[in-house]
């Protein structure tokens, strides 16, 4: 048995980097780590301190922005099936691994964003969610943003106005 926490490590490193920031004064950062955004504090540049992030098409591999999120200070976590995949016989192979078949976790999601206060929960919440195959029932504690190979896109606890599609192959689905 081999236990791995690098699905977890960055949401680790990316909170603890946030606290050394803070503890050397620092007013306002943004820490990306790749598919894991921390956003310290109000962002100074914008008159309301929120923050603008693009979600890009998890589609593609270096995908082009298709949504803006604006957001107050928190962390933003995607997980997703372009970035890290392989091609072979014509197949595509993504990196979200089911541990009871040994291949791809096989379902409609491109990606799943959580948007959590912790980026380590971020961290947890984006397999988990993958696994699930989309939004939970019940009462969910954290924002989240899932986009389907259809090119719809549904949010969790995210008011349609603070997320702006910005590419019109994509779609908001009925809720």
């Amino acid at each position: 048995m081999e236990l791995d926490l690098g699905a977890i490590a960055k949401g680790y490193i990316a909170d603890r980097l946030q606290d050394y920031l803070r503890s050397q004064g620092h007013m306002a950062a943004i820490i990306n780590f790749g598919g894991n955004i921390v956003l310290m504090n109000e962002a100074p540049h914008k008159a309301d301190g929120r923050w603008r992030i693009g979600v890009r098409d998890p589609l593609v591999r270096h995908g082009k922005t298709i949504g803006l999120l604006t957001t107050p200070a928190t962390s933003v976590v995607t997980s997703g099936v372009a970035e890290r995949h392989l091609v072979a016989d014509g197949q595509t192979y993504h990196h979200i691994i089911d541990p009871e078949t040994g291949y791809p976790h096989d379902n409609e999601l491109a990606s799943v964003t959580v948007i959590s206060p912790e980026s380590i929960d971020g961290e947890i919440e984006t397999t988990r969610l993958f696994f699930n195959d989309g939004p939970i029932d019940g009462q969910y504690p954290f924002g989240a943003i899932f986009i389907y190979r259809d090119k719809s896109i549904q949010l969790v606890n995210i008011r349609p106005d603070d997320f702006k599609i910005t590419n019109p192959d994509f779609y908001l689905k009925e809720s």
